[in-house]
């Protein structure tokens, strides 16, 4: 049997594997949304669902190390977040499917006073429960719904500095290369 020795460099003496590249690696990992930027205010966060998972996690964690209770945690600041999201979706959707929309909305914020969305206006609160009971969807009537939103981000804005500082800058990096 003969042997054939290959010389160093030649084509044929390694096989080489392309290996992909980092952003391919990161598009496989996060989908089709890029790697966010680093997050300057609640409005950039809330653009990207990572950031937006991100700042729930944070929130989950303040809900459950103020609840006095471990096993019933208090999820109002989670709840007030989610809150936003359902009014920008509902603020998205065709108007046919709105009613069906605020009615859900109804049934998980503002069914029973102190439960679901907690509003430090009693007045808001009871005015946003009777258009989700009533399924309007009147642009005069979303207004309502509009205003707890924006109540709700001025609360979620304030723990957003908190996010800020908390948040690992490297974070993002390990994302990428997991």
């Amino acid at each position: 049997m003969v042997e054939t020795r290959l010389k160093m460099g030649s084509s044929n003496s390694k096989k080489k594997v392309k290996q992909k590249g980092l952003m391919t690696q990161c598009k496989e990992k996060l989908g089709d949304e890029s790697p966010p930027s680093p997050p300057r205010n609640l409005y950039s966060t809330l653009k990207s669902s990572i950031l937006t998972l991100e700042f729930k996690a944070f929130l989950r964690k303040l809900d459950l190390a103020t609840s006095p209770d471990p096993s019933n945690p208090d999820t109002s600041r989670v709840t007030s977040l989610q809150f936003v999201l359902d009014v920008r979706e509902l603020m998205n959707l065709p108007e046919r499917e709105r009613k069906e929309f605020v009615w859900r909305m109804g049934e998980v914020y503002f069914t029973v006073p102190g439960e679901g969305l907690v509003l430090d206006n009693d007045v808001l609160w009871t005015r946003c429960s009777d258009v989700c009971r009533a399924r309007k969807t009147g642009s005069e009537d979303l207004k309502w719904l509009e205003k707890a939103r924006d109540s709700s981000l001025k609360e979620l804005d304030e723990l957003h500095v908190e996010f800020l500082e908390n948040r690992a800058p490297a974070q993002l990096s390990i994302l990428c290369l997991l």
